[in-house]
């Protein structure tokens, strides 16, 4: 009888009740609130990128440059500090390496060729636009996006052939392309973005734009 009156005394009506209906919906109205504000203001959201359309390319036997346009999307409300990108380049399995600007005095067909493939190209520098030109780029340097923001970069990744490393313009392609990232509230780099990176379109060693979509005809 007891417990039934303790019970009644908790959930009851009377002024001296510990917790009435009007208390109940107070207290939901609170945290609905807090959790509103905290999803509006604070939540840290994630990172996600886009397969560019575009890029541009300059394959020699020493150096490989290229040069993609990003469009990062942070879903959250909290900025995201974007510390380091990189990006690894992986051949698809079966593929054969392909001399870029093969020719019939630079056969692209030699079984002993090396593999230059997988390699990790590194941020180089920051351009203004897809088709590289000469002037001013800014080296690599961190950079936020803005909670519910979309921002586009065009990002310069290279890599130079090392002393004792095979020739790097034996790329062929299409290749596995992946972004990576490196975030400052995250202590490790994270796989951002996998795309088919179309570099058996490069015939030529200049740096120029491509299309990375089969389908574009000009």
């Amino acid at each position: 009888m007891t417990d039934a009156k303790y019970t009644a005394a908790i959930f009851g009506n009377s002024a001296d009740d510990w917790v009435t209906p009007s208390m109940i919906i107070a207290l939901a109205a609170l945290a609905f609130t807090i959790t509103s504000f905290w999803w509006m203001n604070v939540r840290r959201g994630s990172l996600s990128a886009h397969r560019p359309h575009t890029f541009a390319a300059a394959v020699a036997p020493d150096k490989v440059l290229i040069n993609l346009p990003l469009v990062f999307y942070n879903d959250g409300a909290a900025p995201i500090v974007l510390q380091n990108l990189r990006l690894r380049l992986e051949r698809p399995a079966g593929q054969v390496a392909k001399l870029v600007g093969g020719g019939p005095n630079r056969p692209c067909n030699k079984p002993e060729v090396p593999e230059p493939l997988p390699i990790t190209m590194w941020w180089r520098g920051t351009r203004s636009e897809v088709q590289p030109r000469e002037g001013h780029r800014p080296l690599p340097a961190a950079f936020p996006i803005a909670g519910r923001t979309a921002l586009t970069v065009f990002i310069e990744f290279g890599r130079e052939r090392e002393s004792d490393g095979p020739a790097l313009d034996w790329l062929g392609g299409p290749c596995i392309a992946t972004v990576e990232v490196k975030m400052a509230h995250r202590k490790r780099w994270v796989d951002l973005s996998t795309f088919d990176l179309h570099t058996e379109r490069v015939d030529v060693p200049n740096y120029i734009a491509w299309p990375n979509d089969l389908t574009w005809r000009p």
